[in-house]
């Protein structure tokens, strides 16, 4: 998700990472791109209600169909 939005570099496979690859990433995480979409996510993070969101998923995934 964080790559998708910007904000960090995409992933690297275990098979595929070597000193370049890494030394791009590392580079990217300091570019101003990702660090206003890293500011723009923890902004966005920040106003959500978390724990609501978290008991709600709670509930919905309950078999209330086999509680009764």
């Amino acid at each position: 998700m964080i790559a998708n939005a910007g904000a960090g570099p995409r992933p690297i496979p275990p098979k595929e990472l070597n000193a370049e690859k890494l030394a791009e990433a590392i580079a990217f995480v300091y570019s101003v791109e990702a660090r206003l979409m890293a500011g723009e996510m923890g902004e966005t993070i920040r106003a959500e209600d978390g724990v609501k969101a978290g008991v709600d998923s709670f509930h919905r995934q309950l078999p209330l169909h086999n509680m009764r």
